[in-house]
């Protein structure tokens, strides 16, 4: 018998030899279709990650555009006037701002734009000249990703910028200047303060995109460990820097209400949130003394809900603007549901004392108003949501005001005074205020009172504004229905 060789063995070798060893192990040939569903689930994949990365180039553009309008329509300008105070101040001339409001209006911003402005060209160099299926992008993240520890000092000082802006932009010479900067840059439409919420955002679209483009990307494709460590890296940073940017995210919004509603007190504070906001109706009980046919008015509002305060505001003119009206004190207050005969129990929602069942034994025997404050919700969900962030926000005002009074201290509000109970709606009514709400001060001119009491009302006379409803007590069920704040709907309330 001939010895076995590696020539002999190859000869005596053949590929049916293999195929014969599958039949007897029982095995069936790899089904067609699904190859062809492999093979698109590869195609969809590598469509995928190329989207992302797409998305993640375009955002970066985008973003960088940004930093360079507020560092050369802003910034710059701003520091090349702070140069020449001298000047202006021998020429008696108005002082826009100085070179330290500055350096604390845009903290480290210029840091930032360099950082993005760097990642930004090596993207580009990629996807416009080298890139191709199994080209790298890990190498980039792992350069740039680690300089994002600029994002540390900018949003530790971000608070601050704020509120210099705040103090700023009341000053007629620097609002003045910002206006015509705005005017000269390529985002006319777009505000300041719009333009420094950007970088807010960009930790957490990195956050985002990322995971996405590692996971698009397969196990086997050389991108992918580079990615998987890009991942971890991003998220440890988001991770650090999360709570300073919530933070800062609430603050910017007190910064655009403080500057975009009319006539509203001073709100800015680090310590507070801005929680809930909607457009609802105020229940207007004072029109009953006005007019016997009239059992209130529904007036519409937006409320802004904050962790300590919930401000009143009405939308004025054709472009909506708020209007500032009034603060609704909660220190001492419960929220609780007011049922009305023919209305649904849900959709109003009563702000009253604590003690009221007290304070109403008390009103109806020695004359004393009980102050209480009526909000009308749009539907269901509105007011279970608005219901339990009211009871959430009144447990915790109530805990301070109670430790705070334990210690012995008179607690005062934020606009510097002893803080007393606001009531917009009195559930009793004087003939002293026959003549004016007691909210805003509006007269009731169209008005009539019938001579008798069988005359009609004409819903059409209103008595505020073209966008209050009239609600009219005893026969609301055969009066039209009124939706939306406008004649013509359905609320249908009604008094006990």
């Amino acid at each position: 018998m001939a010895a076995l060789t590696p020539s002999n063995v190859h000869n005596s070798y053949s590929y049916a030899d293999d195929l014969d060893i599958v039949d007897d192990l029982g095995y069936d040939d790899i089904d067609d279709g699904y190859m062809g569903k492999y093979a698109q689930y590869v195609e969809k994949t590598h469509q995928n990650r190329e989207a992302h990365l797409r998305e993640l180039f375009v955002s970066e553009q985008a973003y960088v555009g940004t930093l360079q309008v507020i560092q050369k329509h802003y910034l710059e300008p701003l520091r090349a006037e702070a140069k020449n105070q001298a000047r202006k101040f021998l020429g008696m001339q108005k002082i826009v701002c100085t070179d330290q409001e500055v350096n604390a209006l845009f903290t480290n911003l210029e840091n930032v734009y360099e950082v993005h402005r760097e990642m930004l060209s090596l993207l580009d160099e990629r996807f416009s000249r080298l890139w191709g299926p199994t080209q790298i992008t890990w190498d980039i993240f792992q350069k740039s990703l680690p300089k994002l520890t600029v994002y540390d000092q900018f949003l530790r000082e971000y608070p601050s910028a704020l509120n210099t802006y705040q103090r700023l932009i009341k000053i007629p010479a620097f609002r003045k200047f910002m206006e015509s900067c705005q005017k000269d840059s390529p985002c006319r439409k777009v505000s300041f303060l719009y333009l420094m919420k950007e970088p807010l955002h960009r930790i957490s679209a990195y956050a985002s995109l990322i995971p996405l483009i590692m996971t698009d990307t397969p196990v086997m494709h050389p991108d992918h460990n580079g990615l998987r460590a890009a991942t971890k890296c991003i998220n440890s940073i988001s991770l650090h820097l999360i709570e300073r940017i919530e933070s800062g995210d609430n603050l910017w919004q007190m910064a655009q209400l403080q500057s975009s509603v009319l006539n509203i007190p001073n709100i800015f504070s680090p310590t507070r949130k801005l929680l809930l906001s909607g457009s609802m109706y105020r229940v207007n009980t004072q029109t009953q003394s006005l007019n016997p046919n009239v059992a209130f008015v529904l007036e519409p509002r937006t409320f802004l809900l904050f962790s300590d305060m919930l401000l009143v505001c009405k939308a004025k003119g054709d472009s909506g603007q708020l209007h500032f009206k009034n603060t609704v004190e909660l220190r001492g207050m419960d929220v609780r549901n007011k049922s009305y005969r023919e209305s649904n129990p849900f959709n109003v929602l009563e702000l009253s004392p604590i003690n009221a069942a007290q304070d109403e034994w008390i009103a109806s025997n020695a004359l004393i108003p009980l102050n209480a404050y009526e909000i009308r919700c749009n539907n269901q969900e509105q007011h279970a949501e608005w219901y339990q962030m009211l009871r959430k926000v009144l447990s915790d005002v109530n805990q301070t005001a109670t430790a705070v009074t334990t210690n012995g201290s008179e607690r005062t509000n934020d606009f510097g005074r002893v803080s007393t109970r606001i009531s917009l709606i009195s559930t009793t009514s004087t003939s002293t205020r026959s003549t004016k709400s007691t909210e805003d001060g509006y007269s009731f001119p169209a008005v009539k009172t019938p001579t008798s009491p069988s005359g009609s009302f004409d819903l059409q006379s209103k008595p505020k504004r073209n966008k209050d409803i009239v609600v009219l007590p005893g026969a609301l069920k055969q009066a039209p229905n009124l939706v939306g704040g406008i004649y013509g709907g359905g609320f249908g309330l009604g008094r006990y």
